[in-house]
């Protein structure tokens, strides 16, 4: 009879290699979508729920690798392969999800489940920072290692509290222009983004099933030449607004872009054109698309949405005077 001891190593390390083959096969991304898909549909897409998944997700190995060393050896033949394959699953699944799990999930919830996780990794270094703090403080004062205790737990407590609260929906009915953006200019990432109209809708002219309001703005950018046309639709919740992403039709013609994402129970829809309206070029597409992201950027800002991070320059869209 093979080693056991010898066996679980071997499965453990060929957990770690699949985890890192699949993560690097093109198409992977479909673990994590499909984890997000499974957890908003427990949650009902709930922005604090999915938030304390990830939160969870981004904690448990630890905890696993905790109860593992403590009952793994008084397990019998049968308890230590099932011990063993739920941390190869463990192993492979967490693996989809790093180093930054926002780039690793889409559709809808993986905001709210991507910033769970981010907690949960600031949870854990917190609680170790507090671990060893209180282990060289009773060491040096030879008391007891109680209060320890106390503050690790109080740290993993206000985590997962945190971690519910800060991404709960607070977008609320930030539905009128004046609400989302009230300034006439404003300034992002160096860039002035300038607003030349906003109207408020009821409905959305017929374009989308189940649609609230409509918000719609038409912004200049000192960065280019790019007019952006941003309609803001809202939703009774974001399973529709997913819905109504899938019906998005493309741009008229050549001379504009038209990009569409969703946050939270809001569809944003991004027509980008030049000023003088001529044909748009392949290589023009990249910083076409920018004050699109910069203005998806300000209003997830605008209404609180759990992680707000300015755009990134890529091959997809990148400012023309980096």
């Amino acid at each position: 009879m093979p080693d056991l001891g010898f066996l679980g190593a071997a499965a453990l390390v060929a957990a770690v290699v699949a985890g890192v083959v699949l993560r690097l096969v093109s198409g992977s991304l479909v673990v994590g979508d499909a984890f997000v898909t499974a957890a908003c549909t427990v949650t009902g897409c709930s922005g604090g729920w999915l938030g304390f998944i990830g939160w969870v997700l981004a904690l448990a190995p630890v905890a696993f690798a905790v109860f593992f060393w403590m009952f793994y050896r008084g397990a019998g033949r049968t308890g230590r392969i099932v011990w063993l394959a739920l941390a190869s699953v463990q192993i492979v699944l967490v693996l989809q999800f790093v180093p930054d799990p926002r780039a690793r999930t889409s559709g809808a919830g993986a905001g709210a489940l991507a910033a769970g996780m981010l907690w949960g990794f600031g949870t854990l270094v917190t609680a170790v920072v507090v671990l060893l703090v209180g282990l060289l403080l009773t060491k040096l004062f030879r008391g007891s290692g109680q209060w320890t205790g106390i503050f690790v737990m109080a740290v993993f407590l206000g985590g997962g509290i945190g971690t519910v609260v800060a991404n709960e929906d607070v977008s609320g009915d930030l539905l009128m222009t004046t609400q989302i953006f009230p300034e006439t200019a404003m300034r992002v990432q160096g860039d002035e983004l300038t607003r030349v109209s906003a109207t408020d809708l009821e409905g959305c002219a017929q374009l989308y099933a189940d649609c609230s309001r409509t918000a719609e703005f038409e912004y200049t950018t000192t960065d280019s030449d790019a007019v952006t046309r941003l309609e803001i639709v809202s939703f009774p919740d974001n399973d529709r607004a997913w819905a109504a992403w899938e019906t998005v039709r493309p741009a008229e013609d050549r001379t504009q872009l038209r990009i569409a994402t969703v946050t939270n129970e809001f569809l944003l829809v991004s027509t980008v054109r030049h000023a003088d309206g001529r044909v748009v070029q392949p290589a023009e597409e990249p910083w076409l698309r920018w004050p699109a992201a910069q203005l998806e950027y300000a209003f997830r800002d605008a209404i609180g949405y759990g992680i707000a991070e300015p755009p990134v320059a890529s091959e997809t869209a990148a400012p023309r005077t980096p």
